[in-house]
């Protein structure tokens, strides 16, 4: 975008006066979060209880600590339905 099509961009934003539409945003509430490791918190969201699975008190980004996901189930049961689909 050149300079001057970016200066009539801006002139063109400024000119327009909308405000917010009316009537079709969602009203924000203090919203109360568990997490799967019993850390809760309050924020404010759309809905007003929200459940997550992890947190910043449990990723391991955060704490610096690796820790193994359980994925030895999936495994089992894809290999299952390979040798089932082989005969």
């Amino acid at each position: 975008m050149s300079r001057v099509q970016t200066n009539a961009v801006i002139r063109l934003l400024r000119r327009r006066k909308t405000k917010v539409k009316p009537d079709i945003h969602p009203t924000y509430v203090v919203s109360h979060v568990k997490c799967a490791c019993g850390t809760s918190f309050d924020t404010r969201a759309a809905a007003p209880d929200i459940s997550v699975d992890i947190c910043s008190n449990c990723h391991p980004f955060y704490t610096g600590q690796q820790r193994l996901v359980d994925t030895a189930g999936q495994v089992d049961r894809f290999e299952r339905r390979r040798q089932k689909s082989r005969g």
